[in-house]
């Protein structure tokens, strides 16, 4: 892990520590959205407070992505980067599915069952889109090389008319499917990319600003959903309140990400092994807490969410109980990471992979 790593190998933990604020907010986000609560109108400050906290499962989602572009681009392509993925995905799609069939006892839809038998399928869907995406970074990076400063700028946003803001007025997604998550990943990661090759602190300024304006103007859609449904519930259902928050297409959100990611990157933490180490299970925890198989079973039978709603701690209870899950899967995902990763690829690490890079080489030009 990375308190065996030369100094020089070792990352600073800023962006390390917004790996774990956004997976937080996408464990706040699942708590909130899958929770059968009995919304009331009658709650405004709890309701509001609740859909402030929980809005966060696109805006990391978004985080997530930028952070690779952050870091991948320039990087060649690396088998070994896409064999840890898939054991990952693999293994607790697996585990799962044993824990769903022998301990719950409950019904799983064939569906479900043939994900997580497929490495190249996995559940969620986010696991899935970003396996793609490690397959395509190599010709965003050649992308990003290609265009240059000015072109890069033009091509992201060009992107971002098209695939987020055009989309977010019209409620249409541009592809659709696969696809279109495929596309708006790729405009994620370019941004990413061309903040880490030619951001400066102009840039940077303005960044922060268009994130700030977006998350007020979120705020300011969730006080009016919460107004209107005094006279009539159906402005509280969820995907109402949160459609700026809960669309991949989200062009507010992505705002807010980029915002964010700026403000993160600006901080001077240095390098604490304990933040990157907990960072390395957060992929973990998004597969493990947000499994199809499990979703219902977790956030309302486990642990029966919407029966905190009433509580005058209803908010202490929600951050708590979320902070709990994420522990909890990240305690899991560490011993697998612990007793069955790092020493099979120990092994794997010691491979000489040259000869699978010049085949990919000279299939693909990377």
């Amino acid at each position: 892990m990375d308190m065996n790593l030369p100094e020089k190998m070792r990352r600073d933990s800023n962006i390390e520590l917004l790996r774990i604020v956004s997976m937080l907010g996408i464990v706040l986000f699942h708590f909130y959205y899958h929770g059968d609560f009995p919304i009331s109108p009658d709650f405004f400050l709890k309701n509001l407070t609740m859909q402030m906290i929980g809005c966060g499962g696109k805006i990391g989602v978004d985080i997530f992505v930028l952070i690779s572009g952050y870091f991948l681009v320039g990087q060649r392509f690396k088998p070994l980067k896409i064999l840890r993925f898939l054991s990952c995905t693999f293994f607790w799609g697996l585990a799962i599915l044993f824990f769903a069939f022998h301990i719950l006892h409950i019904p799983v839809p064939e569906a479900m069952i043939a994900k997580s038998l497929s490495p190249l399928k996995p559940e969620p869907w986010f696991a899935q889109a970003y396996l793609y995406l490690l397959f395509l970074y190599p010709w965003l990076n050649r992308l990003i090389s290609r265009c240059g400063r000015k072109g890069c700028g033009i091509l992201i946003a060009v992107m971002t008319v098209v695939f987020y803001l055009i989309p977010t007025v019209t409620g249409h997604q541009f592809g659709g499917g696969h696809i279109g998550i495929l596309l708006l990943f790729s405009t994620l990661y370019l941004v990413g990319g061309y903040l880490r090759l030619y951001s400066d602190a102009a840039l940077e300024r303005r960044l922060k600003r268009f994130g700030l304006g977006a998350a007020v103007f979120l705020a300011g859609t969730f006080i009016r959903a919460d107004l209107l449904g005094v006279s009539d519930l159906l402005y509280l259902e969820k995907d109402r309140v949160l459609y700026f928050a809960v669309h991949n297409f989200s062009i507010v959100a992505l705002l807010i990400a980029v915002g964010v990611f700026v403000k993160f990157r600006q901080l001077q933490l240095g390098y604490h092994g304990w933040i990157n180490n907990v960072a390395k299970m957060t992929f973990g925890v998004y597969l493990i807490h947000d499994s199809g198989i499990l979703r219902e079973w977790l956030w309302n039978t486990l642990l029966k969410v919407g029966t905190f709603y009433h509580s005058q701690w209803f908010i202490i209870d929600m951050v708590l109980i979320s902070t709990g899950v994420f522990l909890v899967c990240a305690g899991l995902e560490f011993l697998r990471y612990y007793f069955l990763e790092r020493p099979v690829f120990a092994v794997a690490g010691r491979v000489d992979w040259n000869h699978f890079r010049a085949r990919i080489k000279k299939t693909t030009g990377f």
